[in-house]
């Protein structure tokens, strides 16, 4: 694998959302190891590495703690469990009537809910310098175009009507989404961004395919979001998208298609 394709891979896991995926540690978890004669460094730093992922459930009572003791739990161990902050486990709203409790963007139709399929994109990156003559060595403008690719002819979502309601549902919904047209090509799609001047006090971006659309943000529930397109979408393909903070290059999004009426 190329350093490129290294390099993308690595931007695109530390872009995804974190989503703990592990059973949550428990007291019947540190008894096991225990039992199993884990040594107590090894037992300690799996709590250090469950609470520093916020992903505990400990019995932090004086009967936890006795029963825990009367397995062999040592008083490092027993300090970091009654020490562990109480972790408050997510619990997905019902607000939205059916809405999927699983975090990602969703439309809903005749048919029922409709998931729009996640990427996250990472371009090829081409710059055109030009040289500031009167300092030697040095630039004074820089033309940067990204082309990110979206694979594929077409989305698998179809969202019907100019302004649809999309529903972003996620532990913390993040604000700053846009829409922005996708242009077809013979087996994938492409989206082209454009700074005129990287070095501008405020550099600009462009799209080759239009200005993107806002979306206006209406909070349904502390974990949903309702983006409407600001503006009317004529049939085509889309992608809502948002640069990832601290990749200025990666942006991640959903795809759909607009249909004709």
């Amino acid at each position: 694998m190329s350093l490129r394709a290294n390099l993308t891979l690595l931007l695109v896991c530390a872009a995804m959302p974190a989503q703990v995926t592990e059973k949550t540690l428990n007291n019947t978890d540190v008894a096991n190891m225990i039992k199993a004669g884990l040594p107590e460094g090894t037992v300690v730093l799996a709590i250090q590495r469950a609470i520093a992922r916020g992903n505990t459930e400990f019995d932090a009572s004086t009967q936890g703690l006795v029963e825990l003791k009367n397995m062999g739990a040592t008083e490092p161990i027993l300090n970091f469990i009654l020490t562990a902050p109480t972790i408050q486990r997510y619990k997905p709203s019902t607000t939205v009537p059916g809405l999927p409790v699983s975090h990602g963007l969703y439309f809903q139709s005749t048919a029922g809910w409709s998931a729009l399929d996640s990427v996250a994109l990472f371009p090829d990156v081409e710059a055109h310098w030009k040289a500031n003559w009167k300092a030697l060595g040095s630039w004074d403008r820089a033309r940067e175009n990204r082309r990110y690719v979206v694979p594929g002819r077409q989305a698998r979502a179809h969202v019907a009507g100019p302004r649809p309601a999309l529903y972003l549902r996620s532990q913390r919904p993040e604000h700053g989404w846009l829409v922005v047209r996708l242009t077809p090509r013979t087996d994938y799609r492409e989206l082209i961004a454009t700074i005129r001047d990287v070095f501008a006090r405020e550099p600009r971006m462009t799209f080759a395919s239009g200005a993107p659309v806002g979306l206006d943000p209406a909070t349904t529930a502390d974990d949903v979001v309702t983006l409407r397109p600001t503006a009317d979408l004529t049939p085509g393909e889309y992608l809502v998208i948002k640069f990832v903070p601290g990749q200025p290059w990666l942006i991640e999004g959903y795809e759909f298609e607009v249909g004709a009426t």
